[in-house]
C-alpha cells in the first residue's frame, strides 16, 4: 500500500531503517575496539573517530527516517480512504452501506477498531525493521563468539 502511494518513500525508509539497525551493533563493536586499544596501550584515535562518525550518522538518520514515515502516514491513509470510498460507492443503492458486517469491515480498514491506522503502521514499519536488523546482527555477533549462546538465543525454550 505505501509503495503505491509513493514508490520512493518506502524504499528510502527501509534503506535508512536497515542502516540504522546496522549502526547500533557497529557502535558496540567499536566500543569494544576502543576498550581493547586502551587496554593494550595503543592509540585510541581511530576507534574514537569511528565512534564519533557512527554516533553522528545514527543521530542524523533516525530523524530523517521518522520524517519519511510521517510523510507516508497521511498518504497511505488518504489512498486507503479513497479505495474504501470507491468500493463503498460501486454497488447501486445503499443496502450494502446499511449492512453491519460491511460497516464493520470499513471500520477495520480505517483502523477505527484498533485505533491504529494503516498509515501509522506504514510509519512504524521502518522502526520495527530497524529493530529486527539490529537484533539479527547482535545475534550474529553473539553466535560468532559463542555458538552455544547463539543456538540458545535462537532456539529459546526448545533448547532446554
Amino acid at each position: 500500500v505505501s509503495y503505491r502511494t509513493s514508490p520512493v518513500l518506502p524504499v528510502w525508509s527501509l534503506v535508512l531503517a536497515t542502516c540504522s539497525g546496522l549502526l547500533a551493533p557497529a557502535f558496540m563493536l567499536v566500543t569494544g575496539a576502543l576498550v581493547q586499544a586502551v587496554r593494550d596501550g595503543t592509540s585510541p584515535v581511530f576507534p574514537l573517530t569511528l565512534m564519533a562518525v557512527i554516533f553522528t550518522v545514527q543521530r542524523t538518520l533516525d530523524p530523517i527516517r521518522e520524517e519519511l514515515g510521517a510523510t507516508m502516514w497521511p498518504r497511505v491513509d488518504e489512498w486507503l480512504g479513497d479505495r474504501i470510498m470507491l468500493a463503498a460507492s460501486a454497488p447501486a443503492g445503499l443496502q450494502e452501506l446499511e449492512n453491519p458486517a460491511v460497516l464493520d469491515r470499513i471500520a477495520q480498514a480505517r483502523g477505527a477498531v484498533t485505533g491504529f491506522t494503516p498509515g501509522q503502521a506504514a510509519q512504524g514499519f521502518a522502526g520495527w525493521w530497524a529493530q529486527r536488523v539490529q537484533a539479527l546482527v547482535a545475534l550474529a555477533i553473539v553466535a560468532r563468539w559463542s555458538p552455544s549462546a547463539g543456538r540458545a538465543l535462537t532456539m529459546g525454550d526448545r533448547c532446554a
